[in-house]
């Protein structure tokens, strides 16, 4: 069973077609009523609550990739109701790989490789780090110099610790090990 809003954004016909081929039964609340639904109301609450400390000194139109983060740490966080298991692992059959995590915001050069670049050029490009991608292993990166998002495997992060003094991590993506899953 799906249970949403009485919004439009479950109400295609493309998606009712797809819910009564595979026999998923559809519930709507009724109009301004959030707390019929308050278990994903109070997940809302959550992601937006993690979204909102991330975003502190940071621009807002990012709110979309601290969300997207927030969502990727608590797919990774185990939870009494499914048995202390992830939600990752429970979907996947297998443990998530966590030894990748990152600050979000932190300062990061991503490589330019040799063939982008002269001679005298730099070899990396100031970035600010906004989470992993989901189609390639690789970090997600704004660059505040060309204000465009990208995506890179050979980073360097420059993470600030407790005690304010900056801790550099070289993660070159190409071994598995590192990897977003």
């Amino acid at each position: 069973m799906l249970r949403s809003d009485n919004g439009g954004d479950y109400s295609s016909n493309e998606f009712n077609e797809f819910c009564a081929k595979y026999g998923i039964k559809r519930q709507f609340m009724i109009p301004y009523t959030p707390h019929q639904n308050g278990v994903a109301e109070r997940k809302n609450r959550i992601i937006m609550g993690m979204a909102r400390c991330m975003l502190d000194n940071l621009p807002k139109f990012l709110w979309g990739e601290a969300v997207s983060i927030a969502i990727y740490i608590l797919n990774r966080y185990p939870i009494k109701v499914i048995h202390s298991k992830t939600p990752f692992e429970a979907w996947s059959g297998r443990k998530p790989n966590i030894s990748h995590p990152r600050v979000f915001g932190c300062e990061a050069f991503s490589y330019i490789i040799s063939e982008k670049r002269k001679k005298l050029n730099q070899r990396a490009k100031k970035c600010i780090f906004v989470g992993y991608d989901s189609q390639h292993r690789g970090y997600r990166l704004y660059s505040p110099s060309y204000k465009a998002m990208l995506v890179s495997r050979d980073v360097k992060f420059n993470e600030l610790t407790d005690d304010s003094t900056s801790k550099e991590d070289v993660v070159d993506l190409k071994d598995s090990s590192v990897a977003p899953s």
